[in-house]
């Protein structure tokens, strides 16, 4: 299922205190494992898609899933550590797959003018950045527009904290506790992701002048 070889025993003892909330061993468990994932993913990677994204793009994504998910993964489900570890490659690997064909159809543009009337307008408030045109609400729906987009581009963790924050209302706790994060990492992702946004906006802007 796989399609690696000698597969190395499993880091049981590592793993074990990873889930009991130690954050050193769960970083030293994701380092474990993080080579041998973005070979498989090398492997993976369908030719066609090799120069759209790489496996490192998609080791982050996988890296951030195991790290969430860690909770819920048994020794006694049958599957092995590595096995689940392949399989959230495999899923992470298939999504990026599939934002990229939407990309190329145009369905990320579809859905983000569906959504800029709502609240991607309120999220754009939270980027830094001024808005002094006399049309302000034509440039504030262009720019929620992009920033639906942009998100698309963000890594997962970021994403997620945005999303939480400024379209689903929720608070800095309930982020931390959904992203099995403590509160001020929370704050550092939204700084980062509003940040990293507000570049994006700011590179949108000079090409459209």
């Amino acid at each position: 299922m796989t399609g690696m070889s000698s597969e190395p025993s499993e880091p049981l003892e590592l793993l074990e205190r990873a889930q009991s909330g130690d954050e050193q061993a769960c970083r030293e468990l994701l380092l474990h494992v993080a080579d041998r994932l973005e070979r498989y993913l090398s492997e993976k990677m369908p030719q066609k898609h090799q120069g759209s994204f790489s496996a490192e793009d998609v080791l982050q994504e996988v890296l951030f899933a195991i790290h969430r998910d860690l909770s819920s993964y048994s020794p006694q489900s049958g599957a092995s550590f590595y096995s689940w570890c392949y399989r959230i490659a495999d899923n992470r690997l298939l999504d990026a797959i599939r934002k990229f064909e939407r990309k190329k159809r145009g369905g990320d543009r579809r859905k983000v003018e569906a959504q800029a009337d709502h609240s991607g307008v309120n999220f754009v408030e939270a980027v830094p950045g001024k808005t002094t045109s006399p049309s302000v609400r034509v440039v504030r729906k262009e720019k929620a527009a992009a920033l639906h987009e942009a998100l698309e581009d963000l890594p997962e963790n970021q994403r997620e904290a945005l999303k939480m924050r400024f379209l689903e209302n929720r608070s800095q706790n309930s982020i931390a506790g959904r992203l099995a994060v403590t509160q001020g990492a929370v704050e550092g992702l939204l700084k980062r992701g509003k940040h990293k946004l507000a570049d994006m906006l700011a590179s949108l802007s000079s090409r459209r002048r």
